[in-house]
């Protein structure tokens, strides 16, 4: 964004309308410590001339050519037409559609926004949008208990790490309980406890596509009054799968992020939150509807299903939305209006493709093993490789411009321990590996004989 600065004039007017002496004083209340510290260019120094000094310290970050890596973010193609739309001067903007009165054009987009994800998932009804993923599975959890009046969740299968421990925080003053199995041991888990629902994320953390039909058709033998919620993160794969409705999940939610909103170092991103016609009235947040003005010639959009005490009397809130992440959402339904269903199938389709292929090809390379190589899995996938082995990993793809694939920390194996079958030995790595349609071929290629390289410095010998 480009940057205007004010002459002290400017500024001394300003501080004196918020009523302190000193931009000083602006920040007094934060530690000097943790602040940002100065950026030394020198003072007095012209425009143009601070705009190369920026230049050039901007020149000596990393700029990756080609990624592989996702775990919850992932790089996507996003048409031009996205940033043309959302750039308009009426829709980027700072203030958050309320009433119907503000703008009848952003209610709309929010409209059809909504049509858009309950399109893709099946489902009756969705909201106007969460903050990101993670808050969108703790609302589906909240939901849940306000249906069931139960406070117990079980995760089946490997969840994402960083949406667990939102889960987890969150879970501390909701009094939840929270208790993970993996695909071997659920059904045994189900029949121990009474649970407000299971969690099941498809795909998995590990990139596998999960047998949601048979999964939710046990859960509903064993435990009836249990609701499924399906945590979708990897946004795209609805391009390819079926609807969760069709499997007789009860809650859908995930992150919109790979639905033409850029990964810009982790946010802002989307979540969302769909449900049935059996349990619309307990959605949480924003949800706009459709009607038609009083001679019904005109079509008008508004707030609907909820009082406004949903969203001014703290005690009669649902959750604790209180924004919804309309630019966001606008930027989902242009994304997929230009690319229509046939568009998303074949983004779907190429990251299969371009995954698979170098999933094919790791699996031959001694030494390593993929976890998954045997299982359908959708853009990720798990490679085990030898200690020590990251680090010339890292290092020559950073070299050449790729970014790396995500090493396991020890704390994210210990909480995917007991989701997952998989036996994760000390003295081994884990790596997960992602590949999407931004993959060029030749890069594939490039990241193939790097991994043989460093299995060559790790002490290897591959073929």
């Amino acid at each position: 964004m480009d940057f205007s600065p004010l002459s002290k004039q400017d500024i001394l007017e300003m501080l004196k309308t918020i009523g302190v002496d000193s931009i000083e004083d602006l920040f007094r209340d934060i530690p000097k410590s943790i602040r940002n510290p100065l950026l030394g260019i020198g003072n007095g120094n012209s425009e143009l001339e601070t705009r190369l000094i920026l230049e050039d310290l901007a020149s000596k970050n990393t700029v990756y050519t080609s990624y592989f890596r996702g775990a919850g973010m992932y790089n996507h193609y996003i048409p031009p037409v996205v940033n043309q739309i959302i750039n308009r001067n009426e829709f980027y903007t700072a203030y958050t559609p309320y009433q119907p009165e503000v703008s009848q054009g952003y209610l709309q987009a929010i409209f059809e926004y909504q049509t858009a994800i309950c399109n893709l998932t099946g489902m009756y009804a969705t909201n106007a949008s969460v903050y990101d993923g993670a808050n969108a599975l703790v609302e589906a959890a909240i939901m849940s208990k306000n249906i069931t009046r139960r406070n117990s969740f079980l995760i089946i299968g490997e969840l994402n790490p960083e949406y667990y421990r939102v889960f987890k925080t969150y879970g501390f003053s909701c009094e939840f309980q929270i208790l993970s199995t993996n695909l071997e041991n659920y059904k045994e888990m189900l029949q121990l406890g009474e649970y407000a629902a299971v969690v099941i994320q498809n795909p998995t953390f590990f990139g596998n596509l999960q047998d949601l039909e048979n999964i939710c058709k046990t859960v509903k033998e064993i435990s009836p009054k249990t609701l499924i919620i399906e945590v979708i993160i990897e946004s795209t794969s609805l391009g390819l799968l079926k609807k969760p409705a069709s499997f007789g999940v009860d809650i859908v939610c995930g992150e919109g992020q790979p639905l033409g909103i850029p990964m810009s170092f982790g946010g802002p991103s989307l979540g969302f939150l769909a449900t049935t016609k059996q349990h619309y009235r307990k959605l949480s947040g924003r949800i706009v509807g459709e009607t038609t003005e009083i001679d019904g010639k005109k079509k008008g959009y508004l707030l609907t299903l909820q009082a406004r005490e949903q969203h001014i009397r703290r005690e009669k809130a649902l959750s604790n939305i209180c924004s919804n992440q309309a630019l966001c959402g606008l930027a989902i339904i242009v994304y997929l209006t230009a690319m229509g269903y046939k568009g998303l199938r074949k983004v779907a389709e190429l990251n299969v493709k371009n995954a698979y292929y170098l999933k094919s090809q790791l699996k031959d390379l001694p030494g390593i093993e993929v976890l998954n190589g045997n299982t359908p899995t959708f853009n990720e996938f798990l490679i085990s490789v030898p200690t020590g082995f990251n680090e010339h990993l890292e290092k020559i793809c950073i070299q050449n411009h790729l970014l790396p694939p995500y090493l396991l920390e020890k704390d994210t194996l210990e909480i995917t321990r007991e989701m997952s079958m998989y036996d994760f030995k000390n003295e081994r790595d884990y790596l997960l590996t992602c590949v999407t349609e931004m993959n060029r071929a030749e890069h594939i290629q490039e990241f193939i004989q790097i991994f043989k390289q460093a299995m060559q410095l790790n002490g290897g010998s591959p073929k």
